[in-house]
């Protein structure tokens, strides 16, 4: 899966016949669409023919799809491996790709053979980044996001690593079939391309052909499964002529979650979606919120194993691992010195009892704050003399969203604007890297790209997060003296 925006007409003969004689032999039916290797992008979908607006395409079937239940079924290493122990759907169809990848590699054993053929070697997720690129190039929020994908990567290992060496000891899986880049081959391939059904349950699976679908930023439809035709499609959002590349949309996501979760960003200033993301959230006890494989492994214990959780931002059916909330460590005044631990636990109560994570990484875009943002800096700023005062403000504040004055407090919103335009600043100093430079970096990329510009494309994500921030900094300062003028009136 990948990106860009509609270039010129293309050939739209497929550009590989046998991947589409073996989707075909099982049950793919006839396409309006061709599989084209298209430059700087990998595979896309091209039209063969005129398609119209609100058309259903690809119709691919059930029987094509890959689902925790169907890798279960076919695989009897699987269910020894991972049978009745629980384990996240993301981390069974990671074990299943690299099971299957290993049956290709050994002499043609995998029925998926083709399939698998298709994929890439390297998705080019941040999976595949050199070691300390994250930490040079990625600033604030974004790079605890790839900090989460890593520690979750790392998790999902831990989780499989015993069950792999026992299979391994009684001969049940051959050795070095199931090794650590393997499974973290497979774990880049779900990151770039599953695909959520919230149709069909929510379930996190893989759709062969529909796969090869890029992302546009400006594409309004998204793959789901179709009750009517019991299959998995996407209805269009516009009509294409014939060669044109058919888009589709993954989800509401900034350049930078893009860029982490599938290998490329779209031409600088074309996403509305881009975002500067804050990491918001109460102080953590302890030193702060453990370290990278903990978060992960929390993770996964709040995402996975729940099947996807709340998704702030997305309405379609993305797989959730790009949507993570980890603790953090930012600190905040959240009551007097005396008794602070108290206090803190009482909050901390009173979150979790909406399950609300005692921290967050909002993305807050040029134009707009995310929902809930106000409402949640006001609880985790407000002071409070007594644990008692935690349940009617969280009451007040994120059960029903509101941001009144209250005695002791003043204005609540006044407070999170406060708290915004803090965060902003704080946020803006981390930067390191020189603006100027940024920019030049920047103008290198005009359209865009993947994995083998990130350097360049991560320098255009700091030059937008940095004027995300300062404007909202601004407008939040602005706004809080307001309402603190108008309070003093």
């Amino acid at each position: 899966m990948g990106l860009l925006s509609p270039g010129p007409a293309l050939d739209i003969a497929d550009s590989d016949p046998e991947l589409m004689r073996w989707l075909s032999d099982r049950g793919l039916p006839q396409q309006k669409v061709a599989v084209q290797q298209l430059p700087g992008q990998g595979r896309g979908l091209v039209a063969r023919t005129r398609l119209g607006k609100g058309e259903l395409l690809l119709r691919v079937p059930m029987g094509l799809v890959v689902s925790e239940a169907s890798a279960l079924q076919g695989s009897p290493l699987l269910r020894r491996l991972v049978g009745g122990r629980g384990l996240p759907s993301w981390t069974v169809l990671a074990l299943w790709l690299a099971e299957q990848r290993a049956l290709a590699r050994a002499g043609g054993g995998s029925e998926w053979a083709p399939y698998l053929a298709a994929l890439p070697e390297r998705p080019g997720t941040v999976l595949d980044w050199r070691e300390g690129e994250v930490d040079r190039w990625l600033v604030g929020g974004l790079r605890a996001k790839a900090g989460i994908i890593l520690a979750a990567d790392a998790a999902t290992w831990h989780e499989v690593a015993p069950l792999i060496a026992a299979a391994e000891a009684d001969g049940a899986a051959p050795r070095g079939a199931l090794a650590r880049e393997s499974v973290r081959w497979g774990v880049g391939q779900l990151l770039s391309r599953s695909v959520r059904l919230d149709a069909a349950g929510g379930d996190t699976v893989l759709v062969p052909f529909a796969d090869f679908a890029n992302h546009s930023v400006g594409a309004d439809c998204f793959l789901d499964y179709d009750a009517r035709s019991g299959t998995v499609a996407v209805a269009l959002d516009r009509a294409y002529s014939p060669g044109e590349q058919v888009f589709i949309s993954y989800g509401p996501k900034s350049s930078g979650e893009l860029l982490l979760s599938y290998g490329f960003a779209p031409p600088p200033g074309s996403n509305a979606c881009d975002a500067a993301f804050l990491e918001v959230g109460l102080p953590q006890d302890g030193g702060g919120g453990g370290g990278a494989e903990q978060r992960g492994e929390q993770q996964q214990g709040r995402q996975q194993r729940q099947e996807g959780g709340r998704r702030r931002q997305q309405r379609q059916q993305q797989q959730g691992r790009q949507q993570q909330r980890e603790p953090q460590q930012e600190q905040q005044p959240t009551g007097a010195a005396a008794g602070e631990d108290e206090l803190l636990a009482a909050k901390r109560a009173a979150m979790a009892a909406r399950d609300v994570p005692d921290s967050e990484c909002f993305g807050v875009r040029l134009d707009a704050l995310p929902e809930g943002l106000l409402s949640y800096l006001a609880f985790v700023d407000a002071p409070i003399a007594r644990p008692e005062e935690a349940e009617p403000l969280a009451e007040a504040l994120l059960s029903r969203g509101e941001l009144p004055d209250l005695p002791g407090i003043g204005s609540c919103e006044a407070l999170a604007f406060e708290g915004l335009a803090r965060r902003c600043r704080e946020a803006l100093k981390a930067y390191k890297q020189d603006p100027a430079e940024d920019k030049r970096l920047a103008e290198t990329v005009p359209d865009g790209g993947g994995f083998d510009r990130r350097e360049a494309l991560c320098a255009s994500i700091r030059v937008r997060e940095r004027a995300i921030l300062a404007r909202t900094e601004f407008v939040a300062a602005q706004r809080a003296k307001a309402l603190q003028g108008g309070r003093r009136r």
